[in-house]
């Protein structure tokens, strides 16, 4: 595949390109308030981050979800729908799918504390809580597929809706995992204050509307730099509109976060020590395969984000790159720094990657006087940031 050995030649030459355009624009106060990820108290939750237009996008009680959820780990009343529990005690081996359909419809697995092995992929078909205890390993002996990249995953949730994972640390057995937890066409999962390490790819989502993805530690393997695997991703949404990406920490990856879809909120988060950190952009069309062999991209490119008061530094080439006919995206209080390109990239018309890819478009950002931005796209609204010279370095 033309994309996948495209990357993997970046990734072996650990490549510091760039791309976009200069906009001089004067800094002027804006009107709308910025918030440092300094003074972000996640604990506070999330609504008093956002101004009173941005709330108004959101559905009435979703805030105040949300607002629960990510301050006391919280769940919406609706995800509890049964009072079974079931227990797994440590050193289970191929426990997990037994206590789900054990638990029922709405029941809860409680993974305890210690290790719990799974030899292969763990398939949920139906609303589950599965809660780990302080402690609890889930080590799962699916592992990466070298050059062929099918999204073989530890944890598949698949066709269900109110599926939540929280609490629970994936390793895999071998030294490189495959992907650590699947969302496949299942409605509003909720993710929370999992670890996940050595995985190819951390957390997919495809057709993963209205998820909830929120305190998770992502350090995907390194083995993309060896040219082992073509690329590693931390967070790959490739379809799932009105997602929620709060106070995730993603490491080591080609791409951090790589936002694709719409009307997603990405607030909080860190990204670090990856090629990008956060990318809005576009997963091309069969760039990847599911485990049923049906060949996946994005309907959209990353589209009216909010991406408020994150923080992205330490990366290999970009902090923030927005590319590939993403659109409308609003961006403010975002954190950057010691990033080997730029800390902000709003690519033209480019095919860095070996394939065309349209301009960005129509974006915002209110961006600190202190990071670098590069603009070559197209009605891109730069309020501050230290902008790059494009006769110098040009867009490309």
């Amino acid at each position: 595949m033309k994309f996948t050995q495209t990357l993997m030649g970046l990734t072996m030459l650990f490549c510091v390109v760039s791309c976009t355009s200069d906009r001089a624009t004067d800094a002027v106060e804006p009107i709308i308030p910025v918030h440092t990820f300094s003074s972000i108290n996640l604990e506070e939750g999330v609504s008093k981050w956002l101004t009173t237009e941005q709330q108004a996008r959101f559905p009435k009680g979703e805030l105040a979800e949300l607002d629960a959820l990510v301050s006391t780990q919280t769940l919406p009343a609706a995800v509890s729908r049964s009072s079974a529990i079931v227990r797994v005690p440590a050193n289970s081996n191929d426990a997990l799918a037994r206590a789900i359909a054990e638990a029922g419809v709405g029941g809860t697995v409680i993974l305890e504390a210690g290790d719990h092995f799974e030899s292969s992929t763990v398939n949920i078909q139906q609303p589950v809580t599965i809660r780990g205890e302080e402690g609890a390993v889930l080590i799962s002996d699916v592992q990466a597929t070298s050059q062929v990249v099918i999204l073989e995953a530890a944890i598949h949730i698949q066709n269900a809706y109110n599926v939540v994972i929280i609490g629970v640390n994936f390793k895999p057995s071998a030294e490189v995992g495959g992907t650590g937890i699947l969302v496949d066409n299942a409605e509003r999962t909720f993710l929370v204050n999992n670890t996940l390490n050595d995985f190819e790819f951390g957390i997919v989502l495809e057709q993963g509307d209205r998820a909830r993805i929120i305190n998770n530690e992502v350090n995907t393997t390194s083995a993309w730099t060896t040219g082992f695997v073509p690329f590693a991703h931390g967070l790959m949404i490739i379809n799932g509109d009105d997602t929620r990406v709060i106070g995730n920490t993603f490491t080591n990856s080609f791409f951090g976060a790589w936002t694709c879809d719409e009307s997603g909120l990405y607030l909080g988060n860190t990204t670090t020590g990856n090629f990008a950190g956060n990318v809005l952009c576009n997963v091309p069309a069969a760039a990847f395969t599911m485990p049923s062999g049906q060949a996946v991209g994005s309907a959209k490119p990353g589209t009216n984000w909010l991406t408020i008061a994150n923080k992205s530094f330490g990366n290999s080439n970009t902090g923030y790159l927005i590319i590939d006919g993403a659109a409308d995206n609003y961006l403010s209080g975002n954190e950057a720094g010691s990033n080997g390109a730029y800390d902000f990239e709003f690519t033209g018309e480019s095919q860095r990657f070996g394939f065309p890819m349209p301009t960005s478009s129509g974006n915002q950002a209110i961006i600190s006087s202190e990071y670098t931005v590069k603009d070559c796209g197209v009605e891109n609204t730069i309020t501050g940031g230290t902008m790059i010279d494009l006769v110098a370095d040009p867009c490309f």
